[in-house]
């Protein structure tokens, strides 16, 4: 999403070209209101999300028990807030195991081959058998890991704020962030310019129209709570048995 874009879209949308408001910098007021009211909100909904590969080595270790390990994460999203961590799993690119691999080869033939395809056989069972990785986090970057066995090396999929560049939303994001950008503007200058009968224009005084403006509020709440019944089928990620 671009920011400029955004802008020339909800003027157009809310008629504001023609008409002399009572701000300095319209621009400004609006990206005000896009950055500090809109863009948090929207991305306790619709996270940006990101990939780290973490070695709990090189973490700093505030707690050990028997059951579970708490470790700091490090500070390194300055650039972004960090909201939660959505899932933690094991870094398969340090994993290995032995398979059976066809072909004919000369090694792969007696016990060994015996042995290759009794581990195999048996890995669904030692999997079903060792308890998966679970973990609770706590803002902004304590997270308590219970059941680390296979590797201390991990991946850590984290939900982060949007940039205020409005970039990292992504192209299906953005009507559903226009619908909840133009109600914030329509709230916040209601505000304002509900002290005002007439507005000066290119034209001459017009009357302004606010009553759809007055229910912005209202209609804002009523779109969030819309959201809150299916925000979780995005952020929870799916777990296959």
């Amino acid at each position: 999403m671009n920011l400029s874009r955004l802008i020339t879209r909800i003027k157009t949308s809310l008629g504001l070209y023609t008409i002399a408001l009572p701000f300095e910098n319209l621009e400004e007021v609006l990206t005000e209101i896009i950055i500090n009211v809109t863009l948090p909100v929207f991305s306790i909904y619709c996270p940006y999300y990101e990939k780290y590969r973490f070695d709990l080595n090189s973490l700093e270790k505030l707690e050990k028990n028997s059951n579970y390990e708490v470790y700091l994460l490090p500070d390194i999203f300055s650039q972004r807030k960090l909201l939660f961590v959505r899932d933690i799993e094991y870094d398969e690119t340090f994993i290995s195991g032995i398979g059976y691999w066809g072909g004919g080869i000369p090694l792969l033939h007696g016990n060994m081959m015996n042995q290759a395809m009794l581990s195999n056989a048996g890995l669904g069972l030692t999997n079903k058998m060792i308890p998966k990785l679970t973990f609770k986090y706590e803002h902004p970057r304590k997270v308590t890991l219970y059941n680390v066995f296979s590797s201390s090396k991990l991946v850590f999929d984290l939900a982060f704020e949007h940039d205020k560049s409005l970039a990292s939303i992504s192209p299906t994001e953005e009507e559903s962030f226009f619908d909840l950008c133009i109600l914030d503007v329509k709230e916040a200058m209601y505000n304002t310019l509900k002290h005002y009968n007439d507005m000066q224009s290119a034209y001459g005084n017009i009357s302004l129209k606010l009553d759809d403006w007055q229910n912005a509020s209202e209609a804002r709440k009523q779109l969030l709570d819309e959201w809150n019944q299916v925000y979780h089928m995005d952020v929870l990620p799916f777990i296959y048995a």
